[in-house]
């Protein structure tokens, strides 16, 4: 079946042949957006990733990257193929034959675009040539517009390629907006992050009222919440909340061996079994001994540890004021005017900052685990069916994202441990 990229894919490909070409385009992208664009760096500079502003509001900045380029490197970790009957490593594939390029500074690395979610990236060699491609394709997007900009022919291939993604609309993706009065370690994406997920468990916990329209998060900790009915009311409350107690970054290591009570409040922090203890959920008895998990910052695979590490940000975090702190702001959008079949409504939010809608069935005592509305298929008419799942004392409300849970109904029930 052919992918609605194919033809854009090809494109790429042609045009974008070597990692100093997908630099120039990205360096071509950002100079006809100018003004209207943000780039986060990391590594030096050699990752980079490029963003939009809000088009009615040049304070705000659209939270999801219109492009990104690696130089040096590609920007995700890929596992190596492992043989099943040998369990060696399997060799890359050589790379496809072509013409190598006169051009200068070529090397390893990465360029993606993006009209969210979907997305076409290219990775090159050691050489700079390409050396394989990844597509998304799963929604609806522009990208297929590529081909026909380049068919006018009005100029160079890759400035033809900027062009036609600068007239994306990364905005039209949803209402969740940024703002960074300075530059920050994690940029418009890791504030977006930290905002959203605090939203979401403010959102949960009960705090925000219905009439509540907007919601500002700081993009530190996520500690600092404001909601109101305008934003102006909402970033009152979160500059308040920032005067009053600064955020700083949560350094806390959350792990499986933490003690909670019944409220979901933290007892004790639990540390890790050593070599000669076992595992809470293994038998102590067994002759398959535990053995220490690898170090820090890497992964065992097949008998070699391979260090896994994370970008640099190029910016150190500045000194936390009102003047300073990133925020995320989400719009909230009104719970539906009619009564649910059971319970009340409960507001959530997606990826992209908008709002959906869920039961919230605490109030009901027949709802013991979580349910989904199923419409009527055959035989069987339409109504509530059991979608499972529990959770342990510490539920957390990042887990709610609006974008999978708007049909689903949860009851959040406590059972009390055994004395």
């Amino acid at each position: 079946m052919t992918s609605p990229l194919s033809a854009s894919l090809e494109a790429m490909k042609t045009h974008v042949p070597t990692s100093r070409h997908a630099e120039m385009l990205f360096e071509i992208l950002t100079d006809l957006l100018g003004d209207q664009c943000v780039v986060w760096t990391a590594n030096e500079g050699r990752l980079r990733k490029l963003f939009r502003r809000d088009p009615l509001d040049a304070t705000l900045v659209i939270p999801w990257p219109l492009a990104q380029l690696s130089l040096g490197g590609r920007i995700g970790w890929v596992s190596p193929t492992i043989d099943t009957r040998t369990g060696e490593v399997v060799p890359d594939p050589e790379p496809p034959p072509g013409r190598i390029s006169k051009l200068r500074g070529l090397g390893p690395g990465e360029i993606g675009i993006f009209d969210e979610p979907a997305m076409i990236s290219l990775v090159f060699g050691e050489n700079g040539g390409f050396k394989e491609a990844s597509i998304d394709d799963r929604f609806p997007s522009r990208l297929p517009e590529i081909p026909v900009a380049l068919a006018s022919k009005r100029a160079q291939p890759v400035e033809l390629i900027a062009a036609c993604l600068a007239l994306l609309d990364p905005g039209s993706h949803g209402p969740g907006r940024v703002q960074m009065p300075v530059p920050v370690p994690g940029g418009a994406e890791g504030t977006w992050m930290v905002g959203l997920f605090a939203a979401r468990r403010a959102l949960f916990s009960g705090r925000v009222p219905d009439d509540a329209r907007y919601l500002v998060a700081d993009g530190v900790s996520g500690s600092a919440v404001g909601f109101g009915p305008t934003l102006a009311a909402a970033t009152a409350a979160f500059e308040a909340r920032v005067a009053a107690s600064p955020p700083a970054p949560d350094t806390t290591m959350h792990t499986a061996w933490d003690d909670y009570d019944d409220d979901g409040k933290l007892l004790k922090r639990g540390e890790m079994p050593g070599p000669d203890e076992s595992m809470p959920w293994e038998n102590p008895e067994a002759d398959e001994p535990w053995k220490p998990a690898a170090p820090s910052g890497t992964i065992d695979l097949t008998g070699g540890l391979v260090r896994m590490t994370g970008p640099t940000p190029d910016v150190p975090l500045p000194p936390i004021t009102v003047a300073t702190v990133p925020r995320a702001i989400v719009p909230l959008a009104a719970s539906p005017p009619f009564s649910p079949p059971l319970g009340r409504w409960e507001r959530t939010i997606g990826a992209k900052g908008a709002t959906a809608h869920e039961i919230d069935s605490r109030t009901a005592a027949a709802m013991d685990e979580a349910y989904r509305w199923a419409e009527a298929r055959g035989p069987r008419p339409a109504g509530f069916e059991r979608a499972g799942g529990r959770s342990g004392p510490r539920f957390d409300g990042v887990a709610l994202d609006g974008d999978v849970e708007a049909d689903v109904v949860h009851r959040h029930a406590k059972i009390p441990r055994p004395k």
